[in-house]
């Protein structure tokens, strides 16, 4: 969790040169602290035996106030659960199923916005993705969140659940300006990777550079990116793909 002078000045130094636009207004810490308290009771799941074994790695809460630590809506907890099984119908039951199943979900970017907002003709997330600074600074919170996580398993698997262009962005940090890994013994790369495949064409004959064809329906190219085309959230059978 960040305390408030570093969420002040990941804003004031990395968000606000790069969007340049006064329109877009700092998003309240307390809000953020706030979902940093629903995250924390989660968490208090583990231990005990039960053991963190997955980290999704998504974007960031959207400014509608959802949370999946709250409301247990959404792909971000829905498609992990349908990855290993059914979804219980009832979303009082969600969350104690996402912890059985040793999930956790942590957000790259700590602030609540619209990440499509356009400005100087790019979306706000693209403007942030294409950060080396942002990405670096993103980074090292993100170890931080990681490494204090309660009861770890030793064979931790991670994969990224949030949009394409912040996945992409954040992989392509870590590959050019951290060595390639998220952590030690967590590399960018997955045996499943297909980099060098054939881009996926829709039946307009559109091409997808990030996408592969597969015998069950399209496939990201890079596995850990578990978002299939159009969506904004994790599908369940690329979560499945990468963590199983």
């Amino acid at each position: 969790m960040l305390l408030q002078h570093q969420y002040v000045q990941l804003w004031q130094q990395e968000v606000d040169p790069v969007l340049q636009s006064p329109a877009i207004r700092m998003p309240a810490y307390a809000e953020y602290v706030q979902r940093e308290q629903f995250r924390q009771n989660y968490l208090q799941q583990f231990g005990q035996g039960q053991f963190i074994q997955y980290v999704l790695l998504g974007e960031a809460a959207p400014e509608t106030g959802n949370f999946v630590y709250r409301d247990s809506l959404g792909s971000y907890i829905t498609a992990p659960l349908g990855a290993v099984g059914r979804v219980p119908r009832k979303k009082a039951n969600r969350l104690s199923s996402y912890a059985q199943r040793g999930f956790v979900l942590l957000d790259l970017y700590p602030f609540a916005l619209n990440y499509n907002q356009q400005v100087r003709g790019q979306s706000i997330r693209e403007w942030l993705a294409n950060s080396n600074s942002y990405q670096q600074e993103i980074h090292q919170y993100l170890l931080h969140d990681i490494m204090h996580l309660p009861a770890l398993a030793a064979d931790w698997k991670y994969c990224l659940v949030g949009p394409l262009t912040t996945s992409l962005g954040f992989l392509s940090y870590l590959e050019n300006k951290a060595g390639g890994y998220l952590m030690p013994g967590q590399s960018v790369s997955h045996f499943k990777d297909q980099l060098s495949a054939v881009d996926f064409a829709d039946k307009s004959g559109r091409l997808y550079k990030e996408y592969t064809n597969s015998p069950d329906g399209h496939v990201t190219k890079r596995a850990r990116i578990t978002v299939g085309i159009g969506g904004s959230g994790p599908s369940p059978r690329l979560v499945r793909r990468a963590l199983f």
